[in-house]
């Protein structure tokens, strides 16, 4: 139930029908341009392998690869590596080293980029760059990629293996990376940076690794010193006695809300409280442990709503709980406080994720006996996978539900009509209770967000959120974001982006798709932009986007909705904004009359009100006339 990764580190280990070691990529060079081994060249092997195929023509280059990357023998080590069951084995190199150590194991199965994703088998091999066994003369461009790994990743992401590649890493155990170079981590920056991914990343890196690679490694994932000795050495000591755990299988659509398994974060209290109120990111592990932000205050406030949630529980009248509110009311925060009250109370809690598998996940923990809670953030877009979960659930399921109050009335009837859901609590988020509003003050005077305000008594403050923001915690998020500690941090963050026009109109676009509800796959970001760019911004300014902008599986999103037209103004020139939304209205007109968010986004880009709030400043109406005038 793991994945290997293995790189060209590993190519000494492999001889070819010629008796030697297959090349790596400095050899390979030098193979090319016809030179002594050892004599190296600066240009990348993509320009070199360019420049040699315009000049000696496709059949040399072809012969150069059949005569050095055909495996004859491969080194015991290999075959201890190979050996393991893997789910699946990743490569960028070109050689069958893989499949000779394998050959009368395993089910022969090799897979190139031109395959479907249907034939793979649990133990595939998968030749990112292209398979020595299946190329030809004729078809060497499309069946071979000649280049470092960092392009092979570019291969992979631009492909329609992207989906089957994310589902492997988020439903396996382990990932394992074996004779991999710094330049084959851009596989997927975006990925291997996700704390989930890197706690089950893997890298065996070669002895003498300096202390700069070390550390960038680091960033994705545990480093094990040793390379491949290392490795094969403890594989053949834990074989001798080993016995196969029976695990469950994972799930990939539903997230278990776990305690945490690793240090509660040590950045200081009030960088998580910002984080939280300002962008939407809950310190999740020091919520479950039940972490103090400041003497007996968490970093939620368990509000009088979520009492009576609680209470419903507790008495057994309510099987299901239902959170309504308007945007930035508190819905995903009560989910989270009433998860960790349903763990308390011994319920494995499970958050659904919209994935293609979701029915399945769901299929499967309807059998679980146990106390299970799922909990559908947004329920509107779930409606199908819970009718049929309702259908089949065991009697000590509970669901917890939540949407909008506008979705919510628009659609109420579902919840009313689908059998075996319920009886549901609806619980109305709508205002903070005068009873919380001691601890929201006090949350954010920690914080330093009460800006001109500070200065004011405390009762003074807990009146202004009662009578001034009407005990709107919408409006008291408004305050937060708008006062200058939190405008001038993101200035700040954003500054790096603002010579970067086309960056800006990635971010910008991103925003804009926030703003309208929606969310985009990183397919349909690729119809707006190349991939590369994609990745160059989420790359580049990866510490600026993070607050911003998440990577879930195969979807790029924004985290806080209320967030977003604010940021929008944080760029100074409504060019930039303008551009971005003629170039989301082109791609949406090109493609209206399919069914979908591009329908939508055409419709919603013709709406005054949608588009008027995206502009601000001097030359707003100028900016809103020539959108127009652009999409006319």
């Amino acid at each position: 139930d793991a994945i290997l990764f293995v790189g060209a580190g590993l190519s000494f280990l492999a001889r070819n029908i010629n008796g030697v070691s297959v090349p790596e990529t400095r050899t390979l060079k030098d193979l090319l341009l016809e030179q002594v081994p050892g004599t190296g060249s600066h240009h990348p092997l993509d320009r070199i392998a360019g420049t040699v195929k315009r000049d000696k023509g496709v059949d040399f280059i072809y012969q150069i690869i059949k005569n050095n990357f055909v495996v004859e023998s491969v080194d015991p080590r290999l075959i201890h590596l190979y050996d393991v069951p893997w789910k699946r084995i990743y490569t960028t190199n070109y050689d069958n080293a893989a499949e000779i150590a394998r050959h009368g194991l395993y089910a022969a199965s090799s897979i190139t980029m031109e395959d479907p994703q249907s034939k793979t088998i649990a133990g595939s091999v998968i030749h990112l760059n292209g398979y020595v066994k299946r190329i030809s003369p004729a078809g060497l461009d499309s069946e071979l990629l000649l280049t470092d790994a960092s392009y092979a990743a570019s291969r992979l992401t631009d492909s329609e293996w992207l989906s089957f590649f994310e589902h492997d890493l988020t439903t396996s155990r382990a990932v394992v990376f074996a004779g991999y170079s710094l330049f084959d981590l851009d596989i997927d920056r975006a990925l291997l940076s996700d704390v989930l991914l890197c706690r089950k990343t893997f890298f065996f890196i070669a002895p003498g690794a300096d202390r700069i690679d070390v550390s960038t490694i680091e960033r994705y994932g545990s480093v094990i010193p040793g390379g491949i000795d290392a490795l094969a050495a403890s594989i053949s000591s834990v074989r001798v006695n080993y016995k196969v755990p029976q695990f469950p299988a994972a799930f990939t659509a539903l997230r278990e809300l776990a305690p945490p398994q690793h240090p509660v974060d040590s950045r200081p209290a009030a960088q998580l409280l910002l984080e939280q109120l300002v962008y939407g990111r809950f310190p999740e592990s020091e919520i479950l442990s039940s972490t103090k932000v400041f003497d007996d205050q968490t970093y939620l406030v368990t509000r009088e709503q979520d009492k009576i949630a609680q209470e419903a529980i507790k008495t057994g009248h309510w099987r299901d709980i239902l959170f309504i509110g308007e945007m930035a009311s508190g819905k995903s925060a009560s989910t989270l406080t009433l998860s960790a009250y349903l763990r308390q109370l011994g319920y494995r809690v499970y958050y659904a994720v919209k994935h293609s598998s979701l029915k399945a996940d769901l299929r499967r923990i309807s059998g679980y006996e146990e106390r299970i809670a799922i909990i559908f953030d947004g329920y509107a877009q779930f409606r199908e996978e819970i009718t049929e979960y309702c259908a089949r659930r065991q009697p000590a399921h509970r669901i917890v539900l939540s949407e909008s109050t506008a979705l919510h009335e628009l659609i109420h009837g579902f919840i009313d009509k689908t059998p075996h859901l319920g009886p549901t609590l609806e619980v109305s988020l709508d205002k903070i209770a005068e009873a919380d509003i001691p601890a929201f003050e006090a949350l954010t005077n920690f914080g330093g967000f009460w800006g001109e305000r500070a200065g004011a008594g405390v009762m003074t403050r807990r009146g202004y959120i009662k009578t001034q923001l009407d005990g709107s915690l919408y409006r008291l998020l408004i305050e937060i974001i708008e006062s200058d500690k939190v405008q001038r941090q993101i200035s700040e963050l954003l500054q790096p982006l603002a010579n970067d026009d086309r960056g800006s109109q990635v971010f910008c676009s991103a925003l804009i798709v926030n703003m309208l509800g929606l969310t985009f796959t990183i397919s349909e970001w690729q119809y707006l932009f190349d991939a590369s760019i994609v990745r160059r911004v989420l790359a580049k300014y990866g510490d600026q986007l993070r607050h911003f902008i998440l990577s879930d599986t195969d979807r790029i999103y924004v985290r806080n909705g209320i967030l977003s037209a604010r940021i929008l103004h944080a760029f100074k020139d409504g060019e930039i904004i303008r551009n971005s939304l003629i170039g989301l209205y082109d791609r949406a007109q090109r493609s209206r009359r399919e069914e979908g968010k591009w329908r939508d986004i055409n419709i919603a880009l013709v709406k005054f009100s949608e588009i008027e709030p995206m502009f601000y400043g001097a030359t707003k109406t100028s900016n809103i006339f020539n959108y127009y005038d652009e999409i006319r």
